[in-house]
């Protein structure tokens, strides 16, 4: 078998392989054999059929069978011989396959860039940093009890953050209805701005039984372009005012949240723990994330088309199971393009760790391992269960060892790198949205 490699483009190669017409010729007259023994024609005891006429009525199609099975496992060889591992699988072209001549073909495929990792000090990352305080403590505990308060009917004016019971109908300027311009017992929460603001504000200070009336204008940004800036007229029945009503911060609200023993004293150093781990994870998650855009900025890798195509397919399933277990209606059509950038970002980071770890001989360690496992577990009913899972299934264990490998590399960097601290707050980090709005 002859074999020659070339390069067309960038990673892209040409690998042209010729094999022996013997080989093939003694392939293809051994499966007519074969075949002879099994098929069965009419007029002959099965076993007693010609090979003649066995490769008569059946040689195209079994010289194309044999030829389709050489192509797969010379093409194994042919790799192994030159010592080339393909990046994505490789497409066959050029087949060659005439009387009297060796049989021939070429594959194209890509081969996996040279990397050569840059100087990890002379990278710089951020480091945030920031802490549970008392009255983040505080503002959680207030969260609880807002999530276990009750309503109930007021006779006072109406303020902010009352739950209100309205029937409404609106016109335009010209008299004219509009889409949900009219409602019976419509439900809000003042300041919500489910109804929008300007809507809400005139709703501030009203009495159970109290009509309204006043104007409201759209934004010009509205999401529905035949309103958008106009002014339409609404006639408005208050129906009911409901104040909530906080539980309590003592120790029977700690019992009706699950806490046996300790009563609020639990609750406050439970909920300051699981304030503390989020807050951790978080930390750590933005500490890698700048480890990577700084490994993305300073490394430049040249991406193997296939390996970016795969990884954006594997992120348009993903997707698509996501909305398949939650949409209500049709999912709406994916292309691969729109992850295109994803995958690309995804297949070069995982380039650059994989030489990172092979170059200094990182192994997953154990413990770190063992640590993940058991932070996936933690919030099932049967940790232990969820473990043994893990550590019986060969290709969950390595998904976690990979990531373990990834939280190594990212320490070492770190340890070598120019880290500078940024100081922020619980709220800032775990509320990045709100606090940027």
């Amino acid at each position: 078998m002859r074999v020659s490699v070339e390069t067309t483009e960038g990673l892209q190669r040409r690998m042209t392989v010729e094999v022996p017409a013997e080989r093939v010729n003694g392939e293809v007259e051994s499966r007519i054999k074969r075949v002879a023994r099994t098929v069965r024609i009419d007029g002959f005891r099965p076993g007693k059929v010609p090979v003649k006429l066995v490769k008569k009525q059946f040689g195209l199609s079994i010289r194309q069978e044999v030829l389709g099975e050489l192509i797969d496992a010379t093409l194994r060889e042919a790799f192994k011989q030159e010592n080339i591992v393909p990046a994505g699988m490789p497409s066959v072209e050029s087949v060659n396959d005439e009387d009297g001549k060796d049989f021939s073909y070429a594959a194209l495929f890509e081969v996996y860039p040279e990397i050569a990792v840059g100087d990890l000090s002379a990278l710089s990352v951020t480091r945030t940093i920031a802490e549970v305080g008392d009255a983040d403590i505080d503002a959680m505990l207030e969260k609880l009890r807002s999530q276990q308060s009750e309503w109930a009917e007021v006779k006072r004016k109406s303020k902010k953050g009352d739950r209100m019971v309205i029937d409404y109908e609106g016109k335009m300027e010209d008299g004219a209805d509009f889409p949900g311009n009219k409602r019976e017992n419509a439900q809000l929460v003042l300041g919500g701005g489910n109804l929008g603001d300007d809507f809400e504000k005139n709703l501030v200070g009203a009495k159970a039984n109290e009509a309204l009336s006043f104007d409201v204008t759209f934004p010009a940004d509205f999401r529905i372009e035949e309103m958008a800036g106009k002014t339409a007229h609404f006639e408005v029945t208050v129906k009911q005012v409901l104040g909530e009503k906080l539980p309590e911060l003592d120790d029977n609200f700690a019992t009706s949240l699950g806490i046996e023993e300790g009563g609020i004293d639990a609750l406050k150093a439970q909920v300051r723990e699981n304030m503390e781990r989020e807050l951790g994870q978080k930390l750590r998650g933005m500490l890698k994330d700048s480890v990577m855009n700084a490994l993305l900025a300073a490394n430049q890798v040249d991406l193997p088309a296939a390996m970016v195509e795969q990884e954006a397919t594997r992120l348009q399933q993903q997707m698509i199971e996501q909305l398949k277990s939650s949409a209500q209606g049709a999912i709406p059509e994916l292309p691969t393009s729109l992850f295109e950038e994803q995958a690309a970002r995804r297949v070069r980071l995982g380039l650059l760790l994989g030489e990172i770890i092979k170059a200094n001989g990182i192994t997953a360690d154990e413990a770190k391992v063992r640590a993940l496992i058991e932070g996936f577990a933690e919030s099932y009913e049967d940790p232990q269960e969820v473990v043994d899972m893990y550590y019986q299934h060969r290709e969950m264990l390595d998904q976690v060892e990979a990531l373990a490998m990834e939280d190594q590399v990212v320490d070492m960097i770190v340890g070598q790198c120019n880290v500078a601290e940024e100081a922020s707050s619980f709220d800032a980090v775990m509320n990045p949205t709100k606090n940027k709005d």
